[in-house]
């Protein structure tokens, strides 16, 4: 599927119950934001999927597919800022000042998205260029648990839902120490590995937050 979207321009796909709906050649009207956003947290959740089994498998050809994943996330945050751009130009000259601030959130919420995709990107290239070191189980464990950080803060800006958001935020604190314990005796590789770590908490704690913002702003 990934190798039929990228072969042809301004594609989307979303999966339903029935199989998978393909959109190409679409126009502005013809796709949500939204489904955007959908798509591109489901290719996220499988690119992390894909990199903890290479972790626990060893399995080199998995880093391929997570390189061929990020760009479909690429492919889709362009998409969807040509949209966006587009819906915030109309909303401009309609005066429509609230549609305005939600797009803004949905604009910034799709940078953070591919750029926790670009964080796991320059992770396997790192392992590709550096990979004869024994990354060892607590890494193992801690991306486990970023992975799950990361999915959670989606899910939160995605519903719009202030509780989860906090909840994302009072355990990054947790998984942060922890890494800054490990990185403090970890060897070149593991050093970049962590770095990218914590990038990626960090821009989960910004989806969280923004889901706090969302969340409190619906209420």
């Amino acid at each position: 599927m990934s190798d039929l979207t990228q072969s042809l321009v301004g594609t989307i796909v979303t999966e339903t119950p029935e199989g998978y709906v393909l959109k190409f050649l679409i126009s502005d009207d013809k796709v949500s934001v939204d489904e955007i956003m959908s798509r591109m947290g489901t290719v996220l959740k499988s690119m992390l999927e894909l990199y903890i089994e290479y972790l626990w498998s060893g399995n080199t050809e998995l880093l391929g597919r997570v390189l061929a994943l990020e760009e479909e996330v690429d492919r889709l945050y362009r998409l969807g800022m040509r949209i966006l751009m587009s819906s915030l130009a109309r909303a401009y000259s309609e005066g429509a000042y609230s549609d305005i601030k939600k797009l803004v959130y949905r604009l910034i919420g799709l940078k953070i998205v591919e750029d926790l995709a670009d964080a796991l990107d320059r992770s396997v290239r790192a392992i590709m260029r550096l990979g004869n070191e024994d990354l060892g189980p607590e890494y193992r464990e801690l991306f486990q648990e970023v992975t799950k950080l990361a999915i959670d803060s989606y899910a939160a800006f995605r519903d719009e839902d202030a509780q989860r958001g906090f909840k994302v935020l009072r355990r990054r604190v947790e998984i942060k120490a922890r890494v800054l314990q490990l990185k403090g005796r970890a060897r070149e590789l593991l050093q970049i590995l962590l770095s990218e770590l914590e990038i990626m908490m960090t821009f989960s704690g910004d989806l969280a937050e923004l889901a706090i913002v969302l969340g409190a702003a619906s209420q």
